[in-house]
């Protein structure tokens, strides 16, 4: 009987720090989508239909889910680094290895929005009707392959320093217990 009210306690407390993890993605995407309704003046659903059109459905949905293990991992760290501090080096690790998830998905969409874009124009029947069509499609994919990186790069490298930082700072009572040694010193 233990071990199964172990296991539900353990269930319980992933699915709470899941639904954290949830709450503060939530949280950023509201902030970030009003500052571009701010800065734009575009409506939420113009942005949002933006995003899918230039990013694609796939890399915001893989995006997401990156975005939901590194912060999960900077949550488990957080609530580990005191008490089972091997714990928290294994979801730090976890974490630093969604965000080169995050990398790795930015160039690949990246790659794949040029390697599309050249694939387009070598297919395309290049003639003075057609030239204007040919350019549009050709920047329509290279903004995917942009933007994926733009988009992608910082907050993989955002999402790194935040999983650093987060096992290396020290608790607070023990920074001030280290300054005040210091100064008696």
């Amino acid at each position: 009987m233990p071990n199964i009210a172990i296991f539900q306690n353990h269930a319980t407390e992933t699915f709470s720090m899941l639904a954290r993890a949830f709450s503060y993605l939530g949280g950023v995407l509201v902030i970030v989508l009003a500052y571009s309704v701010y800065a734009t003046g575009m409506t939420p659903e113009f942005i949002s239909e933006w995003a899918i059109n230039v990013l694609g459905l796939s890399f915001i949905l893989f995006l997401a889910a990156l975005l939901l293990a590194s912060v999960l991992a900077v949550l488990k760290v957080q609530k580990n680094k005191h008490d089972n501090e091997i714990e928290a080096q294994k979801w730090q690790q976890f974490g630093l290895q969604a965000s080169a998830g995050i990398t790795t998905l930015a160039l690949t969409y990246t790659l794949l929005g040029i390697c599309l874009g050249i694939g387009g124009l070598s297919d395309a029947n290049l003639s003075a009707d057609t030239i204007n069509q040919v350019i549009t499609d050709l920047t329509a994919q290279f903004s995917t392959a942009f933007m994926s990186s733009v988009i992608g790069l910082p907050i993989s490298a955002a999402m790194r320093t935040l999983l650093i930082i987060s096992l290396t700072v020290p608790a607070s009572g023990k920074a001030m217990c280290l300054c005040a040694q210091t100064e008696e010193e």
